[in-house]
């Protein structure tokens, strides 16, 4: 694989341009799960937990990378007021996901607030706003995942009223899009500067984790690295156990000078509500924990 050696403020175009291994297709029942996903969350994190980090003796002052286009987005919160975050950096397998975060990422800069961003993606007549993201994609594997990933934002756009997720007072669904709007400009301005990218790979993916840990100043910086809930989708919720060695190797490669540099955030409960938990080494998962 070639190296692209490019500005922070180009990460949106280093990481597009970047010759990732493209993830094998999944298959619809995933597909259909993932999709109800986008923007939305069932992950929690506590008030407290958020104050500890950001005011903590290293609180986060570089990138914030993770899976989804979702949480991610909240996790801005964890920043120290006045501090920005470097670039966010989001990957998912699943291509409707990839595709609704390039198209909110394009709303976004063309537009004046959060309602004005999500509404300009959440109607059917959005749809030429997704062909103009894919048609941004250099990879002609991946604009095929794109092109056949529409069916399904369609489905997702038939299936939620998205802004009632705004009148949700719980830190539940809605907290992204809350998210969004308190963080609008700040995310407009990183939007604009080329330092949000969604990339079409594997999280755990070694080559691409590469690509992240070439970032301007990765090793001497506090990044936030999120991993959901991926040991669940990638064990299959404790079925194939054999999964958790890579997945751990995986993670520790996120690692930089120092053990304790980056700030982790994961969960691993047995239900459909989440509480996110944060630590500064990474998580190290057993067969303990689908016990």
């Amino acid at each position: 694989m070639s190296e692209l050696i490019m500005p922070v403020s180009a990460i949106h175009y280093r990481f597009q341009n970047t010759p990732v291994n493209i993830p094998m297709d999944v298959t619809k029942q995933d597909r259909l799960g993932n999709v109800l996903a986008m923007l939305v969350t069932n992950e929690h994190i506590n008030s407290q937990l958020i104050n500890e980090v950001s005011t903590s003796s290293t609180p986060p002052n570089g990138y914030i990378v993770g899976v989804g286009a979702g949480t991610v987005f909240r996790l801005i919160d964890l920043f120290p007021a006045g501090q920005t975050p470097r670039g966010i950096i989001c990957t998912d397998i699943v291509p409707e996901v990839v595709l609704v975060g390039r198209a909110l990422e394009y709303n976004i800069k063309k537009c004046n607030t959060m309602e004005e961003a999500v509404k300009g993606i959440c109607g059917f007549d959005s749809i030429p706003t997704y062909y103009a993201v894919i048609r941004d994609e250099k990879n002609p594997i991946v604009r095929r995942r794109m092109i056949s990933a529409i069916p399904y934002v369609v489905e997702w756009m038939k299936e939620h009223s998205i802004f009632s997720r705004l009148q949700d007072s719980r830190n539940s669904p809605g907290e992204v899009l809350r998210t969004i709007k308190r963080h609008f400009n700040l995310i407009k301005s990183l939007a604009l500067e080329g330092k949000i990218n969604f990339a079409y790979t594997s999280f755990i993916d070694p080559d691409w984790i590469s690509y992240v840990k070439k970032l301007p100043d990765w090793d001497s910086l506090q990044n936030i690295v999120y991993i959901s809930n991926i040991i669940d989708h990638i064990t299959q919720r404790g079925t194939h156990m054999d999964s958790i060695p890579a997945v751990n190797t995986a993670l520790s490669l996120f690692q930089g000078n120092d053990e304790y540099a980056n700030w982790y955030v994961d969960t691993q409960e047995h239900s459909m509500n989440y509480q996110l938990r944060v630590r500064q080494q990474p998580p190290v998962y057993s067969g303990s924990d689908f016990i």
